[in-house]
This record gives structure tokens, sequence and C-alpha cells, in this order.
């Protein structure tokens, strides 16, 4: 497993050294150390800022091409389940519960929701991972033999 510095643990490392600084002085090793922390701490928040942007930006491209493929009108779902009610299934891990071209919309345990595949996403719940926490189904698999 690979240890990254982010800028939370860049932050904190800061901290230390600074406190340690005041309390009880430092080497000059450890001095360096703080000052190459600090010219990491920008850089290190601006790349974790660019993932973010991307990822977004990646789930709303994944929205526009199946709704462009499929021809489905996402707001009209979404209208049509809160008339029915809302349609989340919540989930607590294990095998994938439909068919794999199923079009499904997800919530995951850091906030997102995305459209996708059930083949595409990963059903089974880890401990240091993000996971499924509920699903509803946007587009059903064509039944074999059924004219598109």
């Amino acid at each position: 497993m690979m240890n990254k510095l982010t800028a939370k643990k860049c932050l904190e490392r800061i901290d230390k050294l600074k406190t340690s600084q005041r309390r009880f002085g430092i080497s000059i090793f450890e001095e360096e150390y703080l000052e190459a922390l600090e010219i990491a701490l920008p850089i290190l928040e601006q790349q974790e800022a660019k993932k973010k942007v991307s990822l977004r930006e990646g789930i709303e491209a994944s929205r526009k091409l199946i709704a462009e493929l499929g021809g489905y009108n996402f707001e009209a779902l979404r209208a049509e389940q809160q008339e029915k009610g809302d349609g989340w299934i919540y989930w607590g891990g294990g095998e994938c519960p439909v068919k794999g071209d199923t079009v499904l919309e997800t919530r995951w345990s850091d906030g997102d929701t995305v459209i996708n595949r059930a083949d595409d996403m990963m059903w089974a719940h880890h401990a240091k991972h993000c996971n499924l926490i509920a699903y509803r189904v946007v587009q059903q698999e064509r039944e074999r033999g059924e004219e598109e």
C-alpha cells in the first residue's frame, strides 16, 4: 500500500513541526522539511481540487452520454418516481441484484450520485472504500427478442 502525502497530512505535519519549533526548537533538517512541506501544501491542495472537478465532469459526461444513446429523459423519470415514491432501494453490500445491462442511478457513501450500468458498479462493501449505499433503476435491460 502506497502512503501518499495529501494536503491534510501535509497540514498536520506543518502544525506539529511549528509547535515543536515554538516549544523546543527543531533541527536544521526539520526546518528544511518544514519549508518543503509549506511549499508542497498549495500544490497538493490544487491537485486535490482538480481531481474533484474532474470527477464531477465525468459524472455529467456519463449522464449526457446515456441520454444521447438511449434518448432517455432523466427529468421525466425523476418526476415519475416522485409521483410513485422516490424509487431508491437501500443497499448493504453483496452481489449485483439486477441484470448487468440495467442502467441505474446510484448513491455512494461519499455523497456522490452516479448513473451507470449495473455491471460497471462495485456492489460489495469494503471498509476503506467509498461504497454504494442505494440505487434505483433508470432503464431496464431489453428483453431478448424485443424489437428496438
